[in-house]
């Protein structure tokens, strides 16, 4: 089980979760959206979307802020500033969004 901590509740998420967002990563990683999509299409700063990379690389938060040299404190508020850029409100929709977005491997799509 992978756990995840928000300020009022712990969530815990089975380890198949975790297996599933890699093996859709791993296969779209061609038509992911690139930093610059990212920046464009929802005004995301170059941190966010390196915590962003993290998740989709299937990531804990925990352990995309060690990979990222930041506190878990400032990696959930870019996740929240995230969250209200996206238009979503949860990891799991985050990740539906980066990952099935027809439009990313298309040139010249934003």
């Amino acid at each position: 089980m992978i756990e995840h901590e928000s300020r009022t509740a712990t969530i815990s998420f089975p380890a198949s979760s975790q297996i599933v967002i890699r093996a859709l990563a791993s296969r779209l990683a061609g038509s992911l959206p690139d930093d610059e999509q990212l920046q464009k299409k929802f005004g995301l700063t170059p941190a966010e979307v390196g915590l962003i990379h993290e998740l989709i690389r299937g990531s804990s938060l925990q352990t995309a802020a060690d990979r990222l040299g930041i506190k878990i404190a400032t990696a959930r508020t870019h996740l929240h500033r995230i969250f209200a850029k996206t238009g979503t409100t949860r990891q799991a929709e985050l990740m539906r969004l980066m990952l099935t977005r027809e439009h990313w491997s298309r040139p010249g799509r934003n």
